[in-house]
């Protein structure tokens, strides 16, 4: 990953910023009050490591580019750290809960990595804001760039795999996440709405999945993208999309915590080894 941010990472700040809405689950799922020292697994520019740290949490945020580090907002609590999901430089159980944005694509080894953020956060949750791969319902930004699709089965774990990763220990449960219209983090699907920002460079460039594709494609998809928009085509088999206030493109929240073997003094029934559940957070409006 580091490799990648280098390159990618300048001006990432203009396009990718942390989302209200966003920050709004990952403290309610975190569910741990303020004070408690939480690590930012992937931290990008910090954005989210802010938002936490305005809310009140003790934030650690990692990151392997300087590029992306040397992006964070300066003067704010944020402790940075260098350092990778596979590796990471902090004892067991340092801290109280961890988050992990976006980011576990990147992983060069996602068993480790997880196995890691388990044994730093040994007895709290763990949330990770993700893309479900099996959840995919042809957005029409593959229409035009086919290869994402076959890019996000590669590189996203599935929502099964990542309980067989924890399934030992934790229960584990999934939030979709809709995504808002008006979304002000510019990762891949948050232009569903409007098509148009894909045609923008700095749009494009603040996402990895243009980046790691084939430039030809990329290309030739934004070349019919173009004439599509140009010519109403676009509107006339994708219009209807415009009206919608979310879109279920797939995201999901996915959060791990550790069974609790005593609650005041008393034996407390133990999850199922891998107690996996859906939880809607509205429909794909």
């Amino acid at each position: 990953m580091p490799a990648l941010y280098d390159s990618i990472g300048t001006g990432y700040n203009a396009t990718r910023r942390a989302d209200c809405r966003i920050v709004d689950c990952i403290v309610e799922l975190l569910d741990l009050a303020p004070g408690r020292r939480v690590l930012d697994v992937g931290a990008g520019t910090g954005s989210y490591s802010l938002a936490l740290a305005e809310r009140g949490y003790e934030m650690v945020a990692l990151e392997p580019s300087s590029v992306m580090r040397d992006q964070a907002q300066a003067g704010v609590p944020v402790t940075w750290v260098e350092g990778t999901a596979e590796s990471l430089p902090f004892p067991d159980g340092s801290f109280d809960g961890a988050i992990l944005i976006l980011c576990i694509h990147h992983f060069a080894d996602k068993p480790a990595a997880f196995a890691e953020v388990r044994r730093v956060v040994s007895s709290g949750p763990i949330v990770i804001f993700t893309y479900d791969p099996d959840a995919i319902d042809s957005p029409w930004l593959f229409h035009y760039f086919p290869a994402f699709r076959t890019q996000i089965r590669g590189a996203f774990p599935t929502l099964s795999t990542l309980g067989e990763a924890f399934r030992c220990t934790d229960s584990i449960s999934a939030r979709p996440f809709p995504l808002p219209h008006d979304l002000v983090d510019g990762f891949a699907g948050a232009a569903w709405r409007y098509p148009e920002r894909y045609l923008e460079r700095d749009f494009r460039e603040g996402t990895s999945a243009f980046r790691q594709t084939d430039p030809s494609l990329c290309e030739e998809g934004l070349a019919t993208l173009e004439r599509d928009l140009e010519s109403g085509a676009w509107d006339v088999r994708f219009g209807a999309i415009r009206s919608l206030q979310e879109y279920g493109h797939g995201y999901t929240f996915v959060t791990i915590k550790p069974p609790k073997s005593v609650v005041g003094g008393h034996s407390a029934a133990l999850p199922a080894p891998f107690c996996f559940a859906r939880k809607d957070n509205g429909s794909n409006r």
